[in-house]
C-alpha cells in the first residue's frame, strides 16, 4: 500500500526517527486478528505510554484497518476482545451501518493495519481532556529544532523563532508506530521512539512472534497425527 511505501521510503533515506522491523513466518488466517491485537496492545501500547493500559481505546490516536487481499478493498475495524469467536477476537466494520462483524475464513488472506500516532500533548477532541499521552523518555526527538546561534538570520528563521515562542506545542515531536499483519509477515514501523524503549519493545515483540508460530506448529502437528 502506498503507507508502507511512503514510509519505507523515510526508512531508507534513512531518517533517524525511522526504523522498521520484519518477522516473517506463517499465520493462518484465521489468528491473525489476534496477532494483531496482542502485538498491538501488549508492545506498542504498553511502551508507548508507559503504562499498562485496559484497551487501545484508551487512545484516541489509534486506526485499526482491514485490507481485503483478494478484492483489494480497506475498512476501518474495531478489534475486540469477547469469549466467543476463534481466539476471542471480534472484528467490527466501522464503516457499515449495523457495524456487522467480520469473520475470517481459513481460504481468506486479509491483512491489518495498526496505526498509531499520538504526542506528549495529544488532547481528545471529542472529550477535550488528554486520554492518553506519551512520556517524554519514551521520545528520541522532543521538538523541531531551530539554528537559533546563527548571526545572519533570514526573515523566514525569525518568524519561526517567534512562532516557536509563541506556540511551542507546534513543533513538538510526535511519537508514531505502524504495524502491518499479514499471514506470511510482520513488519513493524516505528518514528521517534527511544532506543532504549525500542530494543525492549522488539524483544517483547519477537516473544509473542515466537508463540504465535509455535502455536501454529502445535496445531498443525495435531492435525497430522
Amino acid at each position: 500500500v502506498a503507507l508502507e511505501k511512503m514510509l519505507s521510503l523515510s526508512n531508507s533515506y534513512p531518517h533517524p526517527a525511522v526504523k522498521r522491523y520484519e518477522f516473517k513466518g506463517t499465520v493462518k488466517a484465521t489468528a491473525l486478528a489476534n496477532v494483531s491485537l496482542e502485538l498491538f496492545e501488549k508492545v506498542i501500547l504498553n511502551f508507548a505510554s508507559g503504562t499498562r493500559m485496559r484497551s487501545y481505546t484508551d487512545f484516541d490516536g489509534v486506526t485499526m484497518i482491514r485490507l481485503n487481499r483478494q478484492g483489494q478493498e480497506s475498512q476501518a475495524v474495531s478489534l475486540i476482545r469477547n469469549s466467543t469467536g476463534e481466539n476471542g477476537v471480534c472484528v467490527v466494520d466501522l464503516e457499515s451501518e449495523s457495524h456487522k462483524k467480520i469473520r475470517d475464513k481459513p481460504t481468506d488472506s486479509p491483512e491489518y493495519i495498526c496505526i498509531l500516532g499520538i504526542n506528549e500533548h495529544h488532547i481528545s477532541p471529542k472529550k477535550r481532556h488528554v486520554t492518553a499521552s506519551v512520556p517524554s523518555s519514551a521520545l528520541l526527538f522532543r521538538e523541531v529544532a531551530l539554528d537559533e546561534t546563527g548571526k545572519d538570520k533570514t526573515d523566514f528563521s525569525r518568524s519561526m523563532s517567534a512562532l516557536k515562542l509563541a506556540k511551542p506545542s507546534v513543533f513538538s515531536r510526535s511519537f508514531g508506530a505502524v504495524m502491518f499483519v499479514s499471514r506470511s509477515s510482520r513488519r513493524f514501523f516505528a518514528y521517534n521512539w527511544n532506543p532504549q524503549i525500542l530494543a525492549t519493545a522488539i524483544t517483547r515483540f519477537k516473544e509473542i512472534e515466537e508463540e504465535a508460530l509455535q502455536s501454529e506448529k502445535h496445531l498443525l502437528h495435531q492435525q497430522t497425527t
